[in-house]
């Protein structure tokens, strides 16, 4: 029989090292088992896993009978309770109340005689009887006095101390200051709006790098000292007070403002009576707890209900109070206005005066087709905008639309508008939960809060308090949560929370936060046009004041500018780049991928990282068998099972409540998986259970971990149990072996949870395996679940996918670096991510605890060497991903549930997933990907590289070609020669003949490897030097062409030389469409019959407008154009294109 050591120290000043030396000197072999320091709580979680594996003869150690518990009921409780279930208990200092002493005092009774004198014995021993047990309540007794005694001397020397005019403590309003939090609170002071300055909280925690809670607490410590300074008068702290207050409907977020006014209150800046309601509200509301710590009895005082819940008018009351339990939509733009911000850009306002400029210089024609272009355009933009504001509606459709409640006592069903913190929800399998709230009871509930936390299984909840009062959200396992199907189960639920305040409530609000990024194109066209409009309005000036100055009249001189004007500016710019992104997004479409933001396909070439998330993307989303384990051997689930695994195989089967139905698996993830493994080991589960059909059953239940099923085998009545390994080991007494059935001795023992052990650290999830042999068939009870025989372990994941280590190895070869954000724990997320390549040496993997403790500043330092980040929560993405754009990183999120929304929304790419996600995920996101697959991104990623290629060389194309035309015209003007274009023949050529070569070149194919690429800087604009010198000397090349073309037509007219600079400029341009889609000569590039449709089409067009007399007035054409003329303009029109040609050909490019 085993020996523990029990120890346990009450504060984390004391030492346990004494109690352990005194257990070791009377029992060398002794297990000791440390508990951290727990006050006088009787909730000790390692005392819990302790009295879990005690069995009958088992002995406990005890330096004292105060280390088992100061509270005398319970100390005393719990001492019958293992004295009747055989336990040995042993109080060092105290042996008198040993279970061995208080046996022999029972045992020690006067025997009876048959007489009348028995009565007389009978009560003499019930006497003895009572007097052992007085002397062991006495013991708990001295312990629990000990501590009140210790407790009022503090208490009176601290008073005495006061008296005698000593500082206790600090004074009241000052602690120590870091220079940091210094620095961070002069920053909240100047620029927080509740303090006169510009910026909001969310943008103060961002300038301040700040986590919200500390954000917060130097909020309320700035608010006291400018009190005590006299800045702020009464009424303004009573108002910002209420604001606040009326702000925040949930009562467990009004404890910080209750608690703010009672602190006021007691320095003297407000009055009420001592015994006021408000007063007696306050000191209830300062010692509020999180909701899932709280008993049952205090969460009703909390929120002043009971179990029959609220009255109709108490219910009416708080609905006026909260409001109404839905989420609320932030104030929207109108379409108006977002159409009119569409005209907001330098180049367009340009293009509208050069427009107007025309217009009334007669020229109504290019008048009409500049505003058309403009208006299709806006119209473009405007649509594009409201296709993006989705995801808040998607997020409402979540929302349960009736409730089933208990008011005054009966059972009603209600719009889940009418929900009110304090009402008492009812749950049943098939619902959707309707607010946020605490389980009061539970009867077997699990709850799918995969679109909050992102993990795909159905979570088993209970109605104990948890001890904790910081959880992740998934592991609060006594609340739930809006929006969560309830897959199993019913629960009797209090609401704790409605509409903003709910966990959708802060979604909603973390998603009206984000602020969605500009790609790297957005940026470098907003940078170019800014540039190039500023140029062009210097030029336009310069040109107009020679006009001017030449005297060529005020008239010729503006439709000189204007002529500039429209030959610099590239209007077919806009429409180029959208097409080009939309050509990007058919070819990703066709691999798994759909683009809902145009300018997405663009930025996924510049990714230099992407968080992903764990389950489906990278792994298969499917539980698995790996691995399987019998006494003296570790089964592979590839191996072909033997006896002790085919056992072990037909137990978890029979003990099971899983079904799969052709391709359909239907029940737990976890029991599907083990039909699986059953059919891969060659099985058929309907044979088997057929074979052996269930005779009884005890359910799982989240509280004991435990399911057992009783099956007729071999003649015997058998109970099959399987659950926790920590739960069902402590019930085991003996093993099977090879051999047979042998005792669990402590080598064995060892062996299992050795085992277990080494499963957990490669991230498997464990199951184990029991039976037990029953003398019949009779009703089963929770305590045949004792005495059991351990048969086996069976442990499983969710794997990878076949190709995500390729596809991460792809990541890194590309310059990306791929990280792992899952709500899953830390040691299965480690695992997969070592398995896969995104956790290398060297890297961290955190939890979300952990990141909590992070300030911004902290996180931003450190996010590079992270790799993976477990049991995270919305705002723990969203500081991710800006943490990564801080560093000057374009960042991809990867997501599917409802948690994921904000971030996807915050990061430059958010990735949603298209079979698992949730709409409001998708709504939120710039990408869907159809399959699932993190592979499917990698190759986004280099489409994205050749459609930003395309792209810049189109550019390329159209500015090389406007710049020829700016010099032509800017040269006849300094030369006083007449205008060479019309704003007509100019539109022409920017929006007709020049726009299908552009979109040509976007349908290039890639070419050499475009992940052997490192990513394109989040900074780099286009116009970088080596791409402008290149644009430059192509633009200089074909403007020389069109001055000879211009000279060779002026010897016969002014409008003859109009003509031929016309046609000459659009033809070469023409040409130049081939040298713009690459910088490798033609010869080798791939072919692409685009471009020679493209040209085919533009000369057409151009000898049409040349040949066609009917054309002439409208382009402004001379009617002297003849056949050799035209040949002239072929001939001086290809002469660039193929000096260009002969040049890469020589440089053997």
């Amino acid at each position: 029989m085993s020996i523990y050591g029990y120890c346990r120290i009450s504060t984390a000043k004391q030492s346990i090292d004494r109690q352990i030396r005194n257990i070791k000197a009377e029992y060398p072999t002794a297990h000791i088992v440390q508990e951290a320091y727990t006050g006088t709580s009787i909730f000790r979680p390692e005392w819990l896993k302790l009295y879990r594996v005690l069995k009958a003869g088992d002995t406990v150690v005890f330096d004292s009978v105060s280390r088992m518990s100061r509270n005398a009921e319970e100390g005393f409780a719990l001492y019958e309770d293992l004295y009747h279930k055989g336990i040995w208990l042993v109080f060092l200092k105290e042996h008198h109340i040993d279970t061995e002493t208080y046996k022999k005092a029972l045992s020690g009774s006067i025997a009876m005689t048959g007489t009348n004198v028995d009565f007389i014995l009978k009560g003499i021993n019930e006497y003895l009887m009572a007097l052992a047990k007085e002397q062991i309540k006495l013991a708990f007794e001295q312990s629990e006095k000990e501590v009140a005694d210790l407790h009022q001397r503090t208490r009176e020397g601290l008073l005495t101390a006061r008296l005698n005019g000593k500082q206790v403590g600090r004074k009241k309003g000052t602690g120590f200051e870091t220079k940091k939090s210094k620095a961070a609170k002069e920053k909240i002071r100047i620029h927080c709006k509740a303090f006169g300055g510009t910026l909001d909280d969310m943008e103060c925690m961002k300038l301040t790098g700040l986590a919200r809670n500390t954000y917060y607490k130097y909020k309320r410590q700035i608010r006291a000292d400018l009190t005590d300074e006299g800045k702020l008068k009464k009424e303004e702290l009573l108002l910002c007070l209420l604001q606040g207050y009326r702000r925040n409907n949930n009562p467990q977020k009004k404890q910080d403002f209750y608690c703010t006014f009672f602190e006021w209150c007691n320095r003297g800046l407000f009055y009420f009576p001592e015994k006021s309601r408000l007063h007696r509200k306050t000191e209830r509301r300062m010692d509020m707890k999180q909701p899932w710590t709280e008993t049952k009895e205090s969460l009703f005082t909390t929120y002043q209900t009971d179990a029959h819940g609220l009255s109709g008018g108490e219910a009416q009351k708080r609905l006026a109070q909260y409001g109404e339990n839905k989420l609320i939509e932030g104030k929207q733009k109108s379409v108006l206005r977002v159409f009119a911000e569409q005209f907001a850009d330098l180049l367009v306002v340009i293009l509208l005066i050069a427009a107007i400029i025309s217009a009334l210089t007669g020229g109504w024609e290019g008048t009409i087709v500049i505003i058309t272009v403009l208006i299709l355009n806006a119209i473009l933009g405007t649509v594009q905008h409201f296709k993006a504001q989705k995801s808040l509606e998607s997020l409402k459709a979540m929302s349960a639309p009736h409730a089933r409640v208990l008011r005054d006592g009966e059972k009603l069903e209600i719009s889940a508008l009418s929900l009110v913190p304090g009402d008492i929800l009812l749950l049943e399998a098939g619902d959707i939960a309707a607010a946020d709230g605490r389980i009061l009871e539970n009867y077997s509930l699990q709850v799918n809060e995969s679109a909050l936390t992102g993990e795909s299984e159905n979570i088993n909840k209970t109605d104990r308090p948890l001890d904790a009062e910081e959880l992740p959200l998934g592991d609060r396992l006594n609340m739930v949560y809006s929006g969560s199907p309830v897959a199993y189960g019913r629960a009797v639920v209090l609401v704790t929370a409605t509409g903003m305040d709910t966990e959708m409530g802060k979604i909603a609000h973390l998603m009206a936060s984000a602020q969605e990024k500009e790609t790297p194109l957005q940026k470098s066209l907003d940078d170019f046009s800014k540039k190039l409009s500023i140029l062009i309005l210097i030029i336009c000036a310069i040109v107009f004041a020679l006009g001017v100055w030449r005297q060529m009249g005020l008239g010729q001189a503006l439709m000189f500018a204007v002529a500039l004007a429209v030959a610099a500016i590239p209007e077919a710019l806009s429409s180029i780049v959208t097409i080009g992104l939309a050509i990007g997004t058919q070819k990703m479409a066709k691999q798994n991928a759909i683009i809902k933001k145009l300018r997405a396909v663009e930025a996924l070439g510049s990714v230099s990282v992407i968080c992903s998330d764990k389950t489906g993307t990278l792994t298969q989303n499917k539980m698995t068998v790996q691995k399987a384990f019998t006494l003296g051997r570790v089964w592979d689930a590839e191996e072909q099972p033997q006896s002790p695994l085919k056992e072990l195989i037909g137990e978890s089967v029979l003990c099971n409540d899983g079904a799969i139905h052709e391709d359909a698996q239907i029940g737990d993830p976890t029991e599907t998986a083990l039909l699986a493994f059953c059919r891969k080991a060659g099985g058929d589960e309907n044979e088997i259970r057929q074979g052996f059909p269930r005779l009884q059953e005890l359910p799982f239940d989240s509280d004991r971990k435990l399911m057992s099923t009783l099956h007729e085998i071999a003649g015997k009545t058998t109970l099959l149990t399987k659950g926790a390994p920590d739960v069902l080991l402590g019930r085991c007494s003996s093993a099977k072996a090879e051999t047979g059935v042998v005792p669990m001795e402590d080598a064995i023992s060892k062996e299992i949870h050795a085992q277990i052990a080494a499963f957990s650290a490669e991230g498997l999830r464990v199951l184990a395996f029991a039976e037990k042999t029953l003398p019949e068939n009779r009703p089963l009870t929770l305590e045949d679940e004792n005495d059991l025989t351990f048969v086996g372990l069976i442990a499983m994941m969710d794997p990878p996918r076949e190709e995500s280590a390729a596809a991460v190895a792809d990541c890194r070869r590309a310059g990306i670096r791929p990280v792992m954000i899952t709500g899953d724990h830390k040691v299965t997320a480690s695992a997969i991510a070592k398995k896969i390549g995104i956790l290398q040496e060297g890297d961290l993997a955190v939890e979300g605890a952990e990141l909590e403790r992070m300030t911004d500043e902290e996180l931003k330092k450190k996010v590079r060497q992270i790799s993976v980040y477990a049991r995270v929560s919305p705002e723990h993405k969203i500081r991710i991903v800006r943490a990564w754009q801080e560093n000057g990183c374009i960042t991809a999120m990867t997501g599917d549930g409802v948690n994921d929304a904000p971030a996807l929304k915050q990061a430059d790419i958010g990735i949603a997933m298209g079979i698992t996600g949730t709409e409001v995920s998708k709504d939120a996101a710039a990408m869907i990907l159809t399959d699932d697959n993190f592979a499917t991104i990698v190759k986004a990623v280099a489409n994205g590289r050749n459609v930003y290629t395309n792209i810049k060389n189109s550019i390329g194309f159209l500015l090389s070609g406007n710049l020829a035309g700016i010099l032509v015209v800017m040269f006849t003007s300094l030369m006083g020669l007449p205008l060479p274009f019309t704003a007509v023949q100019l539109l022409f050529i920017n929006l007709l003949t020049d726009s299908l070569p552009a979109l040509a070149v976007n349908m290039e194919q890639p070419t050499g490897d475009l992940l052997n690429q490192a990513p394109r800087k989040a900074n780099e604009g286009i116009l970088t030097g080596a791409f402008l010198k290149r644009l430059s000397l192509q633009g200089v090349l074909i403007a020389i062409v069109t001055m000879l073309a211009f000279y060779n037509g002026l010897a016969v007219s002014g409008a003859m030389a109009c003509t031929m600079a016309f046609a000459t400029l659009c033809l070469a341009r023409l040409f130049h469409g081939f040298n713009c889609r690459g910088t490798r000569s033609v010869f080798r590039l791939p072919m692409n019959p685009f471009c020679f449709g493209a040209f085919a089409i533009g000369a057409l067009l151009l000898f049409a407008v040349l040949c066609i007399p009917a054309l002439h007035g409208l382009f402004d054409i001379s009617n002297a154009l003849t056949g050799s003329d035209i040949l002239k303009i072929a001939g001086f029109a290809f002469l660039p294109t193929l000096l260009i040609q002969l040049f890469r050909v020589v440089r053997g490019k």
